[in-house]
């Protein structure tokens, strides 16, 4: 029963020309303008994919800083201010600490100030435009409240 089908489908590809049987195909431009479509989407979705993964590690560095400022600010309501270094906030208040996504180069700076009742959580962003604040500036800031 197979075979009888794979005859009938050659069957329909093939028609005569002048008495002779010929197989019908594509040509060679047809598969070449084919391939030469397929290389340009390729293209253009590669383009588009490269600034989606570069916006996705910049949002997640503006909530890394939010992540561990909801941190600073639970452990300044125990301790009245800010821990020296953001180390000390693992593995009472954070599991882990949130490292940059393509670390260990930028890293998130955290410095204290005012006595020790301010912070200042700082990141470097890949694209400026992805920074919510400031969309001229690489670097995103997070201020104590």
């Amino acid at each position: 029963m197979k075979i009888n089908k794979k005859i009938a489908f050659l069957k329909e590809n093939v028609f005569r020309i002048g008495g002779r049987r010929v197989l019908s195909a594509f040509t060679l431009i047809e598969l070449i303008v084919t391939v030469a479509i397929i290389a340009v989407l390729s293209v253009v979705a590669m383009v588009n994919f490269s600034g989606t993964r570069t916006r996705a590690r910049d949002m997640r560095r503006i909530q890394d800083l939010q992540k561990i400022a909801s941190a600073l600010e639970l452990i300044k309501q125990v301790g009245k201010t800010y821990p020296p270094t953001t180390s000390s906030l693992v593995p009472n208040y954070l599991q882990i600490l949130p490292k940059d996504p393509k670390a260990p180069y930028p890293t998130y700076a955290y410095s204290r100030s005012g006595g020790n009742y301010k912070y200042t959580l700082t990141a470097t962003l890949e694209d400026a435009k992805n920074n919510p604040d400031d969309p001229a500036s690489l670097s995103y800031t997070l201020n104590s409240p």
